[in-house]
């Protein structure tokens, strides 16, 4: 059955399941949220075959993905407040079906982008209230592990990356994207 795989399964290839092997996880101490060890912006797909560093990765350290380029085009987008998923979601009836992480509140929703994509961007309202980021090429995204508050990361969807264009993304009307020149 399903389940039973998911409690056999380890982290790591529970997370190569979902997210593709191409995924390249680096790792950080419990309750961190940034890697401290040297040279991990510079972690490979090379190196997720090293068998010392996936001793590492499942040792009961937190998981971060390491996204875009290095990750073939996974890519996050981080809603910063609960009431906000649902309108995003069900204006991109797509990315409902993507998966989903969470930590304190809000959500990632995770996405494998065709095509270009722009780099990291903070997302805010036009009225300056912060929204979420767009994560991409340079970042990292949190996926497994214990939160800086004391409670666990896990899925709030749990399946597969969506393939989308990143032109096909809807975004709230109010958000001020960077990359959009404004009017």
């Amino acid at each position: 059955s399903e389940d039973r795989v998911k409690t056999d399964e380890d982290i790591v290839t529970r997370l190569q399941r979902l997210l593709g092997e191409k995924v390249v996880l680096v790792w950080t101490h419990p309750g961190e949220k940034s890697p401290s060890f040297r040279g991990w912006p510079q972690t490979t797909l090379e190196t997720m075959r090293d068998p010392r560093y996936l001793k590492q990765l499942r040792s009961g350290c937190n998981l971060a993905v390491l996204l875009g380029e290095p990750s073939g085009g996974i890519c996050s987008i981080a809603i910063d407040d609960d009431r906000d998923v649902a309108p995003f979601l069900e204006a991109n009836p797509a990315l409902a079906g993507s998966l989903r992480s969470k930590g304190r509140r809000g959500c990632n929703v995770w996405l494998k982008v065709q095509g270009g994509y722009p780099g990291p961007a903070a997302l805010k309202t036009r009225g300056g209230k912060a929204w979420g980021e767009w994560r991409s090429t340079g970042n990292i995204t949190m996926i497994h592990g214990l939160h800086p508050e004391g409670l666990q990361y896990h899925f709030e969807h749990e399946a597969g990356l969506v393939e989308i264009d990143f032109s096909e993304i809807e975004w709230p009307k109010d958000l001020r994207l960077p990359w959009m020149p404004e009017l």
